[in-house]
């Protein structure tokens, strides 16, 4: 079998459990890396403002021999949270995201929230509370960017796109804001960038506009609009490259589109073929993409290598909606993870080795995502009660 792991769900609800992930040194796209961590975050209610983490919170302890080395152990955030956004820079890493309030004449009242975390994902200071609006439907997950410094957090209530930076030592301030719904944001430099649907209807996502702004929050530049077709509240999968921008789109199919610093669409967009659905995931380089897009009963896994389509992985899913896998670019390949019928979770930190047999179908389970700390891959997703 290629390499890759297989933890039951249980796995995450006993943090004491310590996993590890030995890398492959045999093949050359492997990446080395220390080992595999979790954060949990808790669907249950908890006091508001107190993170209760369990107390094997730290990455650290020693592991055996081989490329692995070290083995990281799962932490606990004990917050009512069954979506959220992560980004990390060298020290802190950011979980923002939103707890429902009060209900009232049909709207909830509800908070962002941000947790930062340091080196050994012990909680660094109280939770932040960022902003509290009333919404009056599903909302996308916050979004979380980082320019290596600062962080800046992006949520969507009542179809205005609200961001606030937030410093490492938690100071925060409102940011920019614009009328948009499900916004990602990213960085490259010099500028951040913000890529947020357009529903003319309100019932359905019909474009995408992605604008650019400075590092103290004015808008720079003209605003790029793309084609887009979502009947479902899921965030535009949208990230920064070393040369410019990368982008998930399209109408009538998913397309792959390459964008250079200004925004400037770069060379012609890699049609995918599949229909826009409830959710997709991208992790791109300048000459590489992973992407992941849910179909009806089942998502599709893809490695893009320049202009060509090098790997496609059809897997069945649990319901029309479709299942969902995270991806994250690893060193000089991309790290993949889902949910496997059963509760087990399945991770490859080389999309290329990622198994496809029949019988490893996707779970309808909690969401996930995979992100770089400190030269390792961290898996964050929701303790389910």
């Amino acid at each position: 079998m290629p390499p890759g792991r297989h933890l039951r769900r249980d796995d995450f609800v006993s943090i004491a459990r310590a996993i590890g992930i030995d890398a492959n040194v045999g093949n050359a796209r492997q990446t080395r890396l220390g080992g595999l961590i979790t954060l949990m975050l808790g669907a249950c209610s908890a006091p508001s403002g107190s993170p209760n983490l369990g107390p094997d919170a730290a990455m650290g302890g020693s592991g055996g021999g081989g490329a692995g080395g070290a083995v990281g152990g799962p932490a606990r955030l004990q917050a009512p949270a069954t979506n959220f956004g992560v980004a990390a820079v060298d020290d802190t890493l950011a979980v923002a995201y939103y707890e429902p309030g009060t209900f009232t004449e049909g709207a909830s009242d509800r908070r962002l929230l941000l947790q930062l975390f340091d080196e050994a994902l012990a909680a660094r200071g109280e939770v932040l509370e960022l902003d509290r609006q009333a919404s009056d439907g599903q909302m996308a997950p916050p979004t979380v960017g980082t320019d290596g410094t600062t962080f800046v957090i992006c949520w969507s209530p009542q179809a205005q796109v609200r961001c606030f930076q937030v410093r490492r030592d938690g100071a925060s301030s409102l940011f920019f804001q614009t009328t948009g719904v499900t916004p990602t944001v990213a960085f490259r430099p010099p500028t951040w960038a913000l890529a947020y649907g357009i529903s003319r209807d309100r019932t359905s996502t019909t474009e995408v506009h992605v604008t650019r702004f400075a590092p103290e929050g004015t808008a720079v530049g003209d605003v790029a609009t793309f084609p887009y077709d979502s009947y479902f509240s899921r965030p535009v999968s949208f990230v920064s490259t070393q040369s410019g921008f990368a982008l998930l789109a399209g109408s009538d199919t998913v397309h792959l589109y390459r964008l250079g610093p200004d925004l400037a669409v770069v060379g012609a967009p890699i049609d995918t073929g599949l229909m826009p659905w409830s959710s997709d995931a991208l992790a791109a380089t300048d000459d590489e993409a992973a992407l992941a897009v849910a179909i009806p009963y089942g998502n599709v896994l893809m490695h893009v290598r320049g202009g060509d389509i090098v790997l496609r992985q059809n897997r069945t899913c649990c319901g029309k909606t479709g299942g969902s896998a995270a991806v994250a670019a690893a060193g000089s390949t991309f790290a993949v993870a889902w949910w496997s019928t059963g509760g087990a979770l399945t991770f490859f930190d080389d999309v290329d080795h990622a198994a496809a047999t029949p019988e490893d179908t996707l779970d309808d389970s909690p969401p996930l995502a995979v992100v770089m700390f400190r030269s390792r891959l961290l898996v964050v997703t929701v303790a389910l009660p």
